[in-house]
């Protein structure tokens, strides 16, 4: 074979293209047409590989099938992650606006008796205005807990749980 520099002369240097010839997972040129035809034009991913299996081509899978589509420019790429400037924050404006109480952790007693942790936490500052912990976590047992604290703390306009719509707090008396 001899070095290759030698056999080119000084076309042996020039720049070339690094990537390789083939590669060995890229769909055969037949299925990409059948998975580009006219006729499948308003199909999408999901779709096709339900029909390619019904045609022929089991093991074909949907990401294969989007991204031919998307090589073959018959489908917009689509991110899959969203931008940090996407996400919308819950946080309220200003300390003591919402609460959120939840019941957050399950804790087993020496004798085998469960017990569950009720929290409080304000949305503006994430800070745990209220950890308890409770036999049952019943609604009674969350009020007491809301209504319970040691007074150093204003009651929030309104208050979030996983179970019940926000309600202005501080509208109804204590349970007792």
């Amino acid at each position: 074979m001899g070095c290759p520099l030698r056999r080119e002369r000084i076309d042996g240097l020039a720049d070339r293209s690094h990537a390789p010839k083939a590669h060995r997972w890229r769909v055969s040129a037949d299925l990409e047409a059948v998975i580009c035809a006219p006729s499948h034009r308003r199909w999408g991913p999901r779709r096709l590989v339900f029909e390619l299996d019904r045609r022929g081509y089991p093991e074909v899978s949907r990401s294969t099938v989007y991204r031919v589509l998307v090589r073959q420019q018959l489908l917009e790429p689509v991110s899959r992650r969203r931008r940090r400037d996407q996400y919308r924050r819950w946080g309220r404006s200003a300390a003591m606006e919402l609460r959120q109480m939840d019941v957050t952790a399950s804790l087993f007693l020496a004798d085998g008796r469960q017990c569950k942790v009720i929290t409080g936490i304000d949305d503006h500052s994430r800070f745990c205005v209220i950890a308890t912990v409770v036999m049952r976590a019943t609604a009674r047992a969350v009020c007491l807990a809301f209504y319970c604290r040691d007074g150093r703390l204003r009651n929030p306009r309104e208050v979030l749980t996983d179970t019940a719509s926000s309600s202005p707090a501080g509208s109804g008396n204590p349970p007792g």
